[in-house]
């Protein structure tokens, strides 16, 4: 295999036994913090909240570096969905008359039924 990839036995055996190098102690104590910062906000914050509490550590730590962090271990802000109406109330349609009036008292069954866009019920 050493051949074919055209490396030393002895370059390869050192690569092997050779342990993680700073950058890569440092990104693991910096994802820490970062996880940490996520799970105090409840995944609701996004990369500035994240990177300013990981700056109180590391100070020297930049913007691309956490959000590189952020995006291989799916860190990513929980958002609110985006209000979308779903009633189109410009129309020139007729509008249906109130015959009831908010007086609900009926004598028997299956006299009044009351409705929504989404469902039908049954007034007892």
């Amino acid at each position: 295999m050493c051949q074919v990839l055209e490396v030393s036995r002895s370059g390869y055996c050192a690569w092997k036994d050779r342990g993680p190098s700073n950058r890569e102690l440092e990104n693991q104590q910096i994802l820490k913090i970062a996880k940490e910062s996520y799970t105090h906000n409840r995944g609701i914050c996004g990369l500035d909240k994240m990177l300013a509490d990981v700056r109180e550590k590391f100070p020297k730590c930049s913007r691309h570096r956490l959000y590189r962090l952020q995006k291989q271990n799916n860190l990513y802000s929980k958002r609110k969905k985006k209000f979308k109406a779903t009633t189109n109330s410009n129309h020139k349609f007729p509008v249906a008359e109130n015959l009831l009036n908010q007086d609900f008292n009926i004598d028997k069954p299956n006299t009044v039924w009351v409705t929504d866009r989404y469902y039908i019920c049954r007034h007892p």
